[in-house]
């Protein structure tokens, strides 16, 4: 990975794309506000050991959008 990929913005390089890719085709002013607003969904499930014989399951979910993850 070079050094500009890890310093680009992943939400501008996909509203850049947007953007390119209304020109090409004809969006609906809904679909398109709808895709401007972009968010990223992280679903994290870790086992946590609290006896011998008993397991307890955590399960989280964690969403990121343009200004971080909420």
């Amino acid at each position: 990975m070079s050094l500009l990929m890890a310093l680009e913005n992943p939400f501008e390089n996909s509203r850049k794309q947007l953007l390119k890719s209304a020109a090409i085709l004809v969006h609906d002013e809904n679909i398109h506000k709808m895709l401007r607003h972009l968010m990223r969904e992280l679903r994290v499930a870790v086992d946590i050991r609290i006896a011998a014989y008993f397991v307890a399951i955590e399960r989280g979910v964690f969403i990121m959008n343009e200004r971080g993850w909420i």
